[in-house]
């Protein structure tokens, strides 16, 4: 009978959450700069043309700076997502505020400059 060494179980899940972690971020970040980049400067509205493309990107980044320490705080770390988003499944709930909070950003980005 093999001999279990304490703690080696432990370990592992701990390994294979933190490589699981790694994997969401790297996907959250890439599909931000992704939609970021999608912010097309030929939709800019007036005020948007005096800013230009990169402030109103940079909006986006600012708006999420602001706002999501909080709600990821409040959302406990191994919480599941129900939904697929941004066309993948089994995200974290963190990854899920992540995404409804860049969305809104975005959102807002696109109210305030872009042409209707």
């Amino acid at each position: 009978m093999p001999s279990r060494q304490p703690g080696v179980r432990t370990r592992q899940a701990a390994t294979a959450a933190c490589i699981q972690a790694e994997s969401e971020r790297t996907f959250l970040l890439a599909g931000a700069d992704r939609r970021i980049e999608q912010i097309p400067s030929s939709a800019l509205n007036a005020d948007g043309a005096i800013c230009g493309i990169s402030v109103v990107r940079a909006y986006v980044l600012s708006c999420m700076n602001a706002t999501l320490g909080e709600p990821l705080r409040a959302m406990p770390a191994d919480k599941a997502s129900g939904k697929a988003l941004w066309g993948r499944a089994g995200l974290s709930a963190r990854g899920a505020v992540f995404i409804g909070m860049f969305e809104a950003c975005r959102g807002g980005a696109a109210e305030a400059f872009l042409s209707r």
